[in-house]
């Protein structure tokens, strides 16, 4: 397995455990604040907190493997560099609050927090936003129909888009006409 392939793997557990750790955190909060659901919310932070740590390792090595490929954007590597760090920032906050929760509550020694599973399901719910974000920044980087908006032009069938417009028709119908 090379490095890029590495962090195309790697790089789905912070989506995909920002997604379980808010719907642990969500029905911890349908259930009353059950502890067992807010420590294992708090678990799946860590672990989120951990993968994105290893995405951003393993983005450089990732890149140097890429950067020489036709389609490659300069541009947009650096717009997802820029935001892979925001939001390894923003998972490393929440996996570091998830800890907390996890040493206080883990050995069933003190109760957790009545807030606890509120703030984990924002937390979580911020890591998503930011992954999201970056997941985005990373399509573009060979996609080159992800750096631009589309046009409405665009979204014609190239039928439409190559079919001569009305005035244009009459014209050439008139010169057909006139030899």
């Amino acid at each position: 397995m090379n490095a890029a392939h590495q962090h195309l793997v790697i790089n789905h557990l912070p989506v995909v455990g920002s997604v379980i750790g808010s719907l642990l955190a969500a029905l911890a909060l349908i259930l009353r604040r059950e502890p067992g659901l807010v420590l294992a919310s708090a678990f799946v932070a860590v672990f989120s907190g951990l993968g994105a740590a290893a995405a951003y390792y393993t983005g450089e090595p990732a890149e140097e493997m890429v950067e020489h490929r036709p389609g490659f954007s300069r541009e947009a590597m650096q717009e997802h560099e820029e935001s892979a760090e925001a939001a390894s920032a923003v998972a490393g906050i929440v996996a570091f609050f998830a800890l907390t929760l996890l040493v206080r509550g883990g050995a069933g020694s003190l109760p957790l927090p009545p807030w606890s599973a509120v703030a984990l399901l924002l937390g979580q719910l911020c890591v998503l936003a930011f992954m999201i974000w970056t997941a985005t920044e990373a399509g573009r980087i060979h996609h080159e129909e992800l750096r631009a908006p589309a046009k409405s032009s665009d979204l014609r069938s190239s039928t439409e888009r190559d079919a001569p417009s009305r005035s244009q028709a009459r014209a050439i119908a008139a010169s057909r006409v006139k030899t």
